[in-house]
């Protein structure tokens, strides 16, 4: 997939009176000054790229994308994404990438990065870890729980399935009604099936709950003191996706 990457890379410049014929994103950006600065954008973004800048070259393409809606933009967009490690993102792009609405006139390499796209974020895919995480519960009435990923609520309706994650270490966090929080690691590696069960700390004393508010009327805390964190242990299994 580099060679293909780097191939359309090499030919960005020499396409650039191509990728940016389309209309721009906004219409009172159709100047000379902003199609060019565009195009330096996309030239510079493509130097930064196959030096293997990508955190550059991200910043550069999103810039040009902004200005000019191009595939051809886009598609490099997840590629950095892909490199840098966010392969979530990287698929979203890629598929933003596949759904642009071409006129029967579109200029080759907006067909070609639409295609390429289609492939790569098939590849990507295959690729890409999943983690389920459950919520142990004690009795018939469970708690009011919330369950955080890398610092971001989860919705409740994405516990329990498995869900697409980047590679690597990720932080979670389960704070329940009435219990102490507790904090969790895992590590997800490429292709492979993560699980991991939650169990909600030991049950706070009463002095330390009767003044607070309900958890389900604190909803969008986003991190907690390491102070206040509880370790437990937990299940974890791993399976070939």
């Amino acid at each position: 997939m580099r060679r293909r990457v780097l191939g359309l890379g090499r030919a960005l410049p020499l396409l650039s009176f191509l990728l940016f014929v389309a209309e721009p994103a906004r219409a009172e950006q159709a100047d000379p000054l902003v199609r060019t600065a565009a195009r330096e954008l996309a030239n510079e973004g493509m130097n930064a790229f196959e030096a293997g800048d990508y955190e550059g070259a991200l910043d550069r393409f999103q810039r040009a994308h902004t200005l000019f809606a191009a595939p051809s933009l886009s598609v490099m967009e997840a590629r950095c994404l892909v490199r840098l490690g966010r392969w979530v993102e990287a698929l979203d792009r890629y598929e933003a990438t596949q759904r642009t609405p071409l006129e029967p006139n579109a200029p080759a390499a907006y067909r070609r990065a639409v295609a390429d796209a289609e492939k790569e974020s098939e590849a990507l895919r295959a690729r890409l870890p999943r983690l389920t995480i459950t919520v142990a519960s004690s009795g018939t009435k469970p708690a009011p729980f919330e369950v955080h990923l890398d610092g971001r609520a989860l919705p409740e309706a994405l516990v329990g399935v498995a869900l697409p994650v980047d590679p690597g270490r990720h932080e979670l966090v389960l704070r329940a009604e009435r219990r102490a929080p507790v904090r969790r690691a895992i590590t997800v590696e490429e292709g492979r099936h993560e699980s991991i069960a939650l169990e909600p700390g030991p049950r706070l004393p009463e002095a330390e709950t009767s003044d607070a508010a309900p958890l389900r009327e604190r909803l969008g805390w986003i991190a907690i003191g390491a102070g206040g964190l509880a370790f437990t242990t937990g299940i974890v299994t791993g399976a070939r996706a």
